[in-house]
Formats: structure tokens, C-alpha cells, sequence
């Protein structure tokens, strides 16, 4: 249960409760940003990494400065998107997938089992942002050859998304499942 606080209320009015699908949607907001806040720490490192790289091929003072400019504004861009329409994304994809293979029960109930399942999303943050840091180190730093580091790491990375989506998948086939047997 979340307990938000109304700063224009009258002090006799006291905390409304959100409860139910509210609550879980604001939890799992929440959560999705708490992800994207770890995941930065790498993606910056990874940026910074990859720019220092690439300076020592760029010769001319202002394609360096573009370079750095254009990247940075769409790093930031996307990371501003994914901060305001991460869940709202999630969810469209939730009503396509619905529409698609859904026929019984409804879709809150699926919203409600996408909502339940991200709430695991900070903790396979930080083990992914470990994973990434490791594949940045391993390649910027210690020389591992590219395919050497990503094989491993990269399935290390579709194991940790794996523990995302496939604990929601289920919960949307069982939902199926007891409203045609129910």
C-alpha cells in the first residue's frame, strides 16, 4: 500500500491510500526508474570508455566537439524517455500482447502481473550494471578481445533479462488459463 501526501490538503484531511492497480503501477514507475538510475552508472562509464577511444582517432578539435555534443544529447535523450515513457511503453507493448494472445481475462489483470514482476527490475539492475561493468573493463582496460568478453557477458545479460520476462510470461498463460476453466 502507498501513502501519498497532498500538499494542498486541508490539514484535517489527512493521506489518501492508492491501493490496488494504482499502487502497483506507481510502485512499478518507481522501480523502472530505480533501474534506469543503476543502469546509468555503467552506460556513462561504457560512454566515457568508448569516447576516450575514439578521441585518439578524431584529429580536428571540432568534430571532436560535435562528436561529444551529438552523443551526449542522445544519451540524455534516451534516457529521459525511458524515465517518463518506460512503463507507458511497457504497457502499450502489454495491450498489443493482450490483444494478440489474450482472449479471457482482462487486461488489468495483465497490467497487474507486469506490474508484480517489475518490481524485481533494481536487482537485476545492479547485476546487470556488474555484468556491463565487467564487459567494459574487460574490453576498454585489460584488452580482452571483443568476442572473448561478450560471449560470456552477453549471456549472462539475456539470463538476467530472461528472469524479467519469463516469470511475467507465466503469470499471463496461467491468467488464460483459469478464466477458460473458470
Amino acid at each position: 500500500m502507498l501513502i501519498l501526501h497532498n500538499p494542498y490538503a486541508s490539514p484535517a484531511s489527512g493521506c489518501h491510500v492508492v491501493s490496488g492497480l494504482a499502487g502497483l503501477r506507481a510502485n512499478a514507475l518507481r522501480r523502472i526508474r530505480y533501474a534506469l538510475l543503476i543502469l546509468l552508472l555503467p552506460a556513462i562509464y561504457n560512454f566515457i570508455c568508448f569516447s576516450l577511444l575514439v578521441d585518439s582517432l578524431v584529429g580536428d578539435l571540432h568534430m571532436w566537439m560535435i562528436y561529444w555534443a551529438v552523443n551526449g544529447m542522445g544519451f540524455a535523450a534516451l534516457a529521459t524517455a525511458v524515465w517518463f515513457l518506460g512503463l507507458r511503453l511497457l504497457e502499450v507493448l502489454t495491450v498489443v500482447v493482450h490483444k494478440v494472445f489474450g482472449s479471457k481475462a482482462t487486461l488489468e489483470n495483465w497490467n497487474a502481473a507486469l506490474y508484480e514482476v517489475l518490481v524485481r527490475g533494481p536487482l537485476l539492475a545492479v547485476l546487470g550494471a556488474i555484468v556491463w561493468g565487467i564487459w567494459v573493463v574487460a574490453y576498454y582496460h585489460l584488452s580482452v578481445g571483443f568476442y572473448m568478453i561478450s560471449i560470456p557477458t552477453g549471456i549472462a545479460g539475456n539470463l538476467l533479462a530472461a528472469c524479467l520476462y519469463v516469470p511475467l510470461l507465466y503469470p499471463w498463460y496461467s491468467l488464460e488459463r483459469t478464466e477458460v476453466t473458470a
